[in-house]
């Protein structure tokens, strides 16, 4: 029963870390001319930057929206990875 208790922990912790990695490259905040102000590993972590939560960011990176009329959010370029 220990064991089936501790595998299932295990599994509930790889799909929750399999979850937060949504975004393979990250995401970043852009300026109107696209050009990357900066970058976060994790929507959540964009989330906190910008005091908005996790579903206000996903909703303007997945309409393309523009964020108060001076920010594009948007899935980060596999070039942007590890910086």
């Amino acid at each position: 029963m220990v064991k089936a208790k501790r595998f299932a922990k295990e599994k509930t912790r790889d799909l929750m870390k399999s979850k937060k990695i949504k975004y393979t490259y990250g995401v970043g905040l852009y300026d109107l001319a696209n050009k990357l102000i900066k970058r976060f590993d994790y929507a959540s972590d964009l989330a906190k930057h910008l005091n908005v939560s996790k579903v206000t960011v996903s909703k303007y990176i997945n309409d393309g929206l523009v964020y108060k009329d001076e920010y594009y959010l948007k899935v980060n370029s596999k070039s942007y990875k590890g910086d």
